[in-house]
């Protein structure tokens, strides 16, 4: 790392990674105008959250898209 970030290390027993692809985003977006994406996004990002929220799970931030 480049930068002078300071990555603090946690130890969890158990760990699971949820990866998500939505099915035909690709010409779903096209043939959308861009505030119905943005509104689909975020109402399938915040249904996500809520699910997180209810069970109490860490959830990770990143700073950059993973492709």
């Amino acid at each position: 790392m480049k930068s002078n970030y300071k990555a603090v290390a946690e130890f969890f027993e158990e760990a699971s990674v949820y990866y998500s692809d939505i099915v035909g985003f690709t010409k779903l977006a096209a043939d959308s105008e861009p505030m119905e994406v943005v509104v689909l996004l975020n109402d399938l990002y915040g249904a996500l959250d809520a699910v997180i929220a209810r069970h109490d799970v860490y959830k990770v931030y990143f700073s950059h898209y993973v492709l």
